[in-house]
């Protein structure tokens, strides 16, 4: 069914514009001048309901004004307002025809463009049809009719219209159709679900199949492992390969936040693993980089250079690990200069303590007491950590805002020099989290651990274990190691009864590990991977990071395929993962989300107020109701569990939400776990306003996207 052209955003903040830049027809022409404006206002309302849900926050604050009028702001017309109020009864009869005749006779004398909604997707209220064009796919100025151009290859464009075998397409969604293409030059791809290659560093690189049939024979048949290697085998010679294997994973690690590809998953099933019998995903994927052109080699090992970042809380009984961090760097500084990766290792130190606005006397909550920078030497350094001293007064409670310290050593350390980039946090005590009054960061450990993620940074936490915070251990533990999560390792590392030694002694093999990544690094090899002894392996982080660091010099692309089959998890190890899900989300998208848990955060902080959270769904129901949302996200009213307050948004992912079972009951008998899941629930609303306000994430698919329609490839992790 077509739908009306006043459905359209960008027709109603048109119509908004020309009425506010047209008071000089009220001024010119007297009472015909308001007449004329009353009847733009009564067009406006023939779908103003459908129109309204589909407009953003500024067009509908700018219909809500017209209504007003909005051209009462003009002092000289206010009587020919109120004589225009007069002539509305008069008109009210004119009937729908009238109507639909002022519509076109607008139309023309203001020039606006008949614009319409994207079709919707088979079963769906909200959601649009979305395609992905094939190499070669012509534009056509009609069905059959003239070519006027290609589209590049995998171009993500809205489908309008369909018509014997033909679509009419767009770039955005809220305007119009720009031409025609043929049916078998798209792939259909609506639910906006890409995969991204893990770090292959610890596993082996990820074979890609021509049919999930070649893929199942793979997986079921009894000489798996035998076949296996050889394939690998005559990949590697460069031979044909054989069993329905058609490419291979890149060798260097391809870093979608660095070097945007499109991985669409056009459909997948979730199966069992004949190996583990755990589940695992069988997913049929498109591929393409955006740039077709692959950039010359500039980059080897041998240019490998790492920084170390510590991040010391400096509270009042920190003393000795201050001193022996420093004993720590000295000595290891002075092994440093008499070998060849002197020059290739590089410090910073940042120190942390709590709320100083709380207690003065903290003097600071974060402190670079030494930038990471290249140096001749390291002497800088050792001063820094000469100079730093605990505090003299206590923080307010037992943790400390060690997450606002991390936070500086992502965000305020400049880490383009490094390929090898790890920050150590030296804590006694847990973090504060959000919600606590006296924390920095408005965001938790698990999204800090995904900023760090996304700029190629592990955090190693050092946590000393002392008899005098035993009730703090296991809350310390869980988010630091949360925080001290990459590449599918932990990085965390438990000092028992905060022996100073044991800590010496950790701090000098990490730091040796990183040396020994350097040294490799300069015969252009690369570290070896995890340990047989299960501990935490500085060894397995730094290849990861050499991978990453050789994909950014070499830029490393994707392979350039059309359609593939493949598995989530490694073949040989299926209990790692070898393609992440992501969510390709557009900023206008990620704006509604954000509006969807700000409605959720006050209806739910009311009701912890006001002690009345049996009553949080009828608030969060009456909040969605009123607020008449992008229709991307906001069409439930009616909420069996938390998760649908996002409609459609979460629907046929797959993903499950931690929100999913939060049935209105289970919110009113969930106690502490209620402040636990908001708390959550803020970070993430946080993270999304940190992500919105950094154009460095955001990739222009086309070069008629707006910027509502720039995307990112959300993990699912963050997802709420």
């Amino acid at each position: 069914m077509k739908t009306l052209p006043w459905e359209s955003q960008r027709r109603g903040l048109l119509l908004a514009t020309q009425i506010y830049c047209s008071p000089w027809l009220i001024i010119m022409t007297g009472k015909w001048g308001c007449l004329v404006i009353w009847l733009i206002q009564q067009i406006l309302e023939l779908r103003f309901v459908t129109t309204f849900r589909q407009m953003t926050p500024v067009t509908r604050w700018l219909l809500k004004t017209l209504r007003m009028p909005a051209i009462v702001l003009i002092r000289p017309t206010r009587c020919r307002l109120r004589r225009a109020k007069n002539i509305a009864p008069k008109i009210d009869g004119v009937g729908i025809m009238m109507r639909q005749i002022l519509v076109c006779f607008m139309m023309l004398v203001l020039g606006l463009p008949a614009m319409a909604s994207p079709l919707l997707v088979e079963g769906k209220k909200l959601t649009y049809q979305r395609i992905l064009t094939k190499p070669g796919a012509a534009i056509m100025a009609a069905p059959n009719g003239a070519k006027t151009g290609n589209y590049p290859p995998f171009q993500i464009l809205y489908v309008f219209e369909r018509k014997d075998g033909f679509a009419f397409v767009g770039p955005n969604a809220n305007g119009s159709g720009e031409g025609w293409v043929k049916e078998s030059e798209i792939v259909d791809w609506s639910q906006n679900i890409v995969a991204s290659f893990t770090n292959p560093a610890n596993r082996d690189r990820q074979l890609l199949f021509d049919s999930q049939e070649n893929l199942n024979e793979l997986l079921q048949h009894e000489a798996y492992a035998d076949m296996l290697i050889a394939y690998r085998k005559k990949l590697s010679e460069g031979e044909a390969p054989m069993g329905g294997v058609v490419s291979i994973e890149p060798e260097e690690h391809v870093d979608i936040s660095k070097n945007f590809y499109l991985l669409p998953i056009l459909q997948a099933f979730e199966e069992y693993h004949p190996m583990t019998g755990d589940p695992f995903l069988q997913m049929e994927l498109a591929s393409l980089p955006l740039d077709k052109e692959q950039g010359a080699k500039s980059g080897d090992l041998s240019d490998f250079e790492a920084g170390i970042v510590f991040v010391i809380d400096t509270t009042r009984s920190m003393d000795p690990f201050i001193e022996e961090t420093r004993n720590a760097v000295a000595e290891m500084v002075t092994k440093l200069e008499a070998s060849n990766a002197g020059k290739k290792l590089n410090f910073g130190v940042i120190g942390f303590r709590d709320n100083n606005a709380a207690i003065a006397e903290l003097e600071y909550r974060t402190k670079i007491y030494a930038p990471l920078k290249k140096r001749d030497n390291q002497k800088e350094v050792v001063a820094a950590l000469d100079a730093m001293e605990a505090a003299k007064a206590s923080s307010p409670g037992f943790n400390e805002d060690a997450l606002a310290g991390v936070e500086d050593a992502i965000g305020k350390i400049d880490w383009a020099a490094f390929g090898g980039r790890f920050v150590i946090l030296v804590t006694d005590a847990g973090p504060k989290l959000p919600g606590d009054q006296n924390a920095r960061s408005k965001i938790d450990a698990d999204a800090l651990r995904e900023e760090a993620r996304r700029n190629q940074i592990a955090v190693f936490t050092m946590h000393l274990r002392g008899k005098s915070g035993e009730a703090n251990h296991a809350y310390a533990e869980g988010n630091y190691k949360n925080l001290s999560r990459f590449d599918g390792s932990g990085y965390y590392y438990p000092i028992k009864d905060g022996s100073r030694e044991a800590f010496g002694t950790i701090v000098r093999s990490v730091i040796e590990d990183v040396t020994g990544i350097i040294n490799v690094s300069a015969e252009k090899k690369l570290a070896e991977g995890t340990k047989p002894n299960g501990k935490p392996d500085v060894g397995a982080a730094g290849r990861a990071m050499q991978l990453a660091w050789l994909g950014r010099q070499n830029n490393a692309k994707a392979p350039e395929l059309l359609r593939v089959w493949a598995s989530d998890v490694d073949l040989e190890d299926p209990t790692r993962q070898a393609l992440e899900p992501r969510l390709l989300v557009t900023k206008n998208q990620l704006s509604s989300l954000r509006e969807t848990l700000k409605l959720i955060l006050e209806a739910g902080e009311q009701t912890q107020a006001s002690g009345e959270s049996d009553e949080f769904f009828n608030q969060l129901k009456g909040a969605i109701s009123r607020a008449a949302q992008n229709p991307e996200l906001l069409d439930q009213t009616d909420l069996d569990s938390l998760d649908e307050a996002f409609g459609e948004f979460l629907a046929d992912l797959p993903y499950k939400s931690r929100l999913q079972n939060m049935t209105e009951d289970r919110w009113a008998n969930a106690g502490s776990e209620r402040r636990r899941i908001l708390d959550q629930l803020r970070a993430r609303f946080q993270l999304y306003e940190m992500w919105n306000d950094d154009p460095e994430i955001w990739v222009k698919l086309h070069d008629k996207a707006e910027d509502g329609e720039l995307v990112y490839a959300m993990p699912f992790s963050m997802l709420p």
